[in-house]
């Protein structure tokens, strides 16, 4: 059997145990499950099963792709955005949105997105990066006390202190609790 399938398999039993949904206030429940860059459409349909299976399960689990949450966040000005990255490039659209996404915009309209929900599956960090670094919307999670159980669908390593965007990039978890969850 597939290594990845089976690891889903693991997340699967995890993430619909009755007790998962508790709401736990000693910890403060973000899970990483890791994947390679390659595996990436196999990664999207098996969120698209889990999604299924807790409709049908009565579960009320939310995707936030963090792309599309970029883009929910710049809606009204995305040809802005646009031109800016035509234009003046990486660097000059960093400097543009960085205000935008370090003030609350940015947790706000996660919390919005996922109010109603008991669990939030994170995915697109790939392509909202480096836009978007899902260290930081975990760090301001952690600092406004939210709660709801995420599981984070990271494509690269973590070796229990530090995640490793497309197994290239480095960044210390030091500002938040992460574990992996399968």
């Amino acid at each position: 059997m597939d290594l990845l399938q089976e690891r889903f398999e693991t997340l699967n039993r995890r993430i619909f145990e009755d007790h998962f949904l508790e709401k736990n206030h000693t910890m403060i429940p973000n899970f990483l499950f890791t994947y390679s860059l390659e595996q990436e459409f196999w990664v999207k349909e098996e969120v698209v099963k889990i999604l299924k299976r807790a409709r049908e399960s009565n579960k009320n689990m939310i995707e936030v792709n963090l792309f599309e949450l970029f883009l929910k966040i710049f809606e009204e000005d995305l040809d802005d955005v646009r031109n800016l990255a035509k234009e003046g490039g990486l660097e000059e659209l960093l400097d543009a949105v960085s205000p935008v996404l370090s003030g609350t915009d940015l947790i706000d309209m996660f919390k919005k997105l996922t109010d109603e929900s008991d669990a939030v599956l994170i995915t697109g960090i790939g392509a909202a990066y480096p836009l978007i670094h899902v260290s930081i919307l975990l760090k301001k999670l952690g600092a406004i006390g939210y709660k709801k159980p995420l599981v984070i669908f990271y494509p690269g390593t973590f070796n229990g202190m530090q995640l490793k965007l497309f197994d290239r990039i480095d960044t210390a978890e030091n500002e938040y609790q992460i574990i992996s969850i399968a």
